[in-house]
């Protein structure tokens, strides 16, 4: 819909939702107000043996791992290429594999096809079909950058276990979501035993909240926790310019990515939780907010 009127025409579809995402993808933020409120938090700061782990060299041992994770019957990105190809040819071209993704990390240089994705829009459950903002945008990305890509979240996983409070229980070896859960329905059953105690729970449910991560944000804090030059330069690189195609009845104009980080890439919960951890830390350390020990 556009404006509260039906649209039935695939072209004006299209129009939608190019608009619709071209704005949503805008960088907003300004990056003096990035670095004002970063340099407010006292974050963690990785030691140098841990930061080793994401600047070594990668093995042909994180290939295979990286490979075998793929999984099958994905929908392909723009090169066509599935991840069971891979498993079947790995043993022939990972040495040469193994090598370009070490000229990756030393010269932080990207295949243009690694900035390029399609968008495949995936309804939200009970929501209405008729406004493209109910629909949750999901990347199509090229094998060879999946695999690259989940070798260095392996990686940042060891170091984000350590680095991330308890408090987030997502996406890390170890951690479930359902332990917050469990957290909730203890204080709950607390203050019902103790009704004289006053209580509040907030629920904050972020809009779109991977889509709006700016990525000057995001690289601004992996510099403060000091997780080396060269993984900084890599996330800089690979979030510096971007470009989309959407799938609506084959593929809308490229658009410009500005923010956010990719609903379907291995790394992004990663940075998505690394980036959250600045605001809990700062809800932390405030001394006017306290929760129940």
């Amino acid at each position: 819909m556009e404006r509260g009127i039906p649209q039935q025409g695939i072209g004006q579809k299209k129009e939608i939702a190019c608009k619709y995402f071209e704005d949503l993808y805008k960088k907003e933020v300004n990056e003096d107000t990035i670095r004002s409120y970063l340099g407010e938090t006292k974050d963690k700061v990785i030691g140098d043996e841990m930061k080793e782990i994401l600047v070594k060299d990668i093995t042909w041992s994180e290939l295979k791992i990286a490979i075998e994770n793929q999984k099958n019957n994905k929908t392909l990105g723009t090169d066509g290429i599935p991840g069971e190809l891979y498993k079947a040819i790995g043993e022939q071209i990972g040495p040469l594999m193994v090598e370009i993704y070490n000229e990756v990390l030393l010269a932080s240089k990207i295949s243009d096809s690694w900035t390029e994705v399609l968008i495949s829009l995936i309804r939200k459950e009970d929501s209405d079909l008729r406004f493209i903002q109910n629909y949750r945008p999901i990347s199509l990305l090229n094998t060879d950058y999946t695999i690259f890509a989940t070798i260095i979240a392996n990686r940042l996983k060891r170091i984000l276990n350590q680095y991330i409070h308890k408090d987030q229980n997502g996406f890390l070896p170890n951690r479930q979501i359902r332990n917050n859960l469990r957290i909730v329905l203890n204080v709950l059953e607390y203050y019902e035993a103790h009704p004289e105690k006053q209580i509040a729970l907030v629920f904050l449910d972020a809009q779109k909240a991977f889509d709006n991560l700016n990525w000057q944000f995001l690289i601004q804090q992996i510099y403060n926790m000091n997780l080396g030059t060269k993984f900084e330069n890599i996330v800089t690189t690979i979030y510096t310019s971007q470009k989309a195609n959407i799938i609506i009845n084959g593929c809308t104009k490229s658009i410009k990515i500005e923010k956010g980080v990719r609903q379907g890439c291995s790394l992004s919960t990663l940075l998505f939780i690394l980036s959250l951890e600045t605001l809990l830390t700062q809800i932390r350390q405030n001394s006017r907010i306290k929760g129940l020990k």
